[in-house]
């Protein structure tokens, strides 16, 4: 296997989870029994004093975004302003997942070259900022920021029923890896 770089920690990573958060809910798509529950779905939330499923889909997609705009400023500019959207179907959900993969699969690795050093300011909420290089923005911050969110998401879902294995949340992060398949009896 090739070393490790920015670019497969980061736009790698992000590539894959969004499409497993979008297999995650296209399988609740598909589970719920007619599009009126369907849209009851991103008010959802794991406990009273949790944000609810569209907050979950809207930081794995923003955080998406912002890797974007942090490791290959030249590609910002044709970035979406998704800051009036509001997901309020299932639909909205699943189509705002599908456009931010489709932002992180058009970044090459060589938009992310000599990065890994850059400074980068994060934003850790209304009253905080951070200073990091690019690699420990990516590792401390934005890949597990993506993964909790996906997690929370695919947690809501199974908390409310949908029928979600822990393939359906890992395929889209194997499949690009996995030699072979090997089926035991």
């Amino acid at each position: 296997m090739a070393p490790i770089n920015l670019f497969d920690i980061s736009i790698s990573e992000a590539v894959r989870a969004n499409a497993s958060l979008k297999a995650v809910l296209e399988a609740a798509k598909e589970h719920a029994a007619s599009p009126d529950v369907a849209n009851t779905y991103p008010t959802l939330r794991l406990a009273p004093d949790m944000l609810g499923l569209d907050f979950q889909i809207k930081m794995v997609t923003n955080t998406s975004k912002r890797i974007i705009e942090r490791l290959a400023p030249q590609k910002a500019d044709s970035l979406p302003n998704w800051d009036a959207d509001e997901l309020k179907t299932l639909d909205d959900l699943i189509a705002r997942v599908a456009r931010a993969q489709a932002l992180l699969e058009d970044i090459k690795p060589e938009d992310v070259e000599g990065v890994d050093e850059k400074i980068i300011e994060c934003g850790l909420g209304p009253k905080e900022t951070a200073m990091m290089e690019a690699k420990g923005y990516v590792l401390g911050y934005a890949a597990p920021n993506v993964f909790f969110h996906c997690s929370m998401a695919y947690a809501i879902l199974r908390k409310e029923g949908v029928p979600l294995g822990k393939r359906v949340y890992l395929n889209a992060f194997m499949e690009p890896v996995v030699k072979e398949f090997i089926k035991k009896e």
